[in-house]
């Protein structure tokens, strides 16, 4: 469990540095962790490899045009029905296999050729043990990262908003822990003495298709502040002038999407203006009709900017520096 006191002092523009700096230190961890309970659960399949062909072959022994799957030496031979089946069980087989498309090689047996069949037969051998470590990895890397920047992001985005209402001035991580997403509780308190509780949790939903989903609701509790009896939102409570604060709200955000828009619209003419005139497709009047027209929809986009307030920076700067 994590405890940091940052005290009752000002925390400046980066107030949620400590916090930050905190949680990315434990990306390292975390990735070994996923990958440790990975490999271990790869370990496992791949032992049961007999087993889960045996379990498929009793599984579909009466199907149509069943032929059972054989566990070799190093995998399993099996096959792909196609339409003309009223079978298709190759891939339930393969399913079972977490990582599959990491673990195994998948070998075409039967001879090259473009006629239509009812089958294929496939054999899937385990690939080099140093290359599934290389790319389980990787993958795990991948992952952990993208849940730290999403969990980062989520809570940053909710505190710049407190802070946007009345000015931050306390910050206490009250607990943290790991469950894949973090699970964590925070305590907030403003320079107009509102308080509340930012905490993170896991839920685990099953979609009308029958998959499970994860949900990572970002909640605000215990919202007080001092010497009123407003109630509401964190961020009716903690504004002085809620319908002003909401509005800018709106506007923040229509600036961003509006931003974004002027981001790729800048990328597409740097991209046509770095056309090489040496190629032997190079068309100068295309070339400047183009740039004209980019400019004219990135000014149209400027004009729609909103003169507003804009949000402390609060750590997002640090968010994107995390490599």
């Amino acid at each position: 469990m994590l405890n940091t006191n940052i005290g009752d002092t000002q925390m400046g523009n980066l107030l949620l540095e400590d916090f930050i700096n905190e949680i990315n230190s434990k990306r390292e961890q975390a990735i070994s962790k996923a990958f440790t309970e990975s490999m271990a659960i790869i370990g496992k399949q791949i032992t049961k490899i007999t087993e889960y062909v045996d379990s498929h072959n009793e599984r579909y022994n009466n199907k149509d045009k069943f032929i059972p799957s054989v566990a070799i030496e190093n995998g399993f031979t099996t096959q792909e029905q196609y339409w003309k089946s009223a079978w298709y069980g190759q891939q339930e087989l393969i399913e079972r296999f977490s990582f599959s498309n990491v673990v195994f090689q998948k070998i075409d047996l039967d001879p090259k050729n473009y006629m239509i069949r009812d089958f294929k037969n496939y054999k899937y051998v385990i690939r080099n043990m140093d290359t599934i470590v290389k790319e389980m990895m990787t993958i795990t890397k991948q992952e952990i990262n993208a849940i730290f920047d999403m969990y980062l992001s989520r809570v940053c985005d909710t505190v710049t908003k407190i802070d946007y209402c009345s000015e931050i001035t306390h910050c206490v991580i009250n607990s943290f822990n790991q469950k894949g997403y973090p699970i964590s509780e925070i305590s907030i308190c403003t320079k107009n003495d509102t308080a509340c509780t930012i905490r993170t949790s896991v839920k685990w939903n099953r979609s009308k298709y029958n998959k499970w989903f994860g949900q990572y609701p970002t909640t605000i509790h215990d919202i007080v502040r001092a010497g009123s009896d407003k109630k509401g939102g964190i961020y009716e409570v903690a504004s002085d002038n809620f319908n002003h604060v909401w509005t800018s709200f709106k506007a923040i955000e229509k600036n961003e999407k509006t931003n974004r828009a002027i981001a790729r619209l800048e990328e597409e003419l740097s991209s046509v203006q770095k056309t090489d005139p040496s190629d032997r497709f190079y068309d100068a009047r295309y070339i400047a009709n183009r740039s004209k027209k980019l400019n004219a929809r990135i000014t149209k986009e400027k004009a729609k900017l909103i003169d507003v307030k804009a949000y402390r920076d609060v750590g997002q700067s640090l968010i994107k520096a995390v490599a």
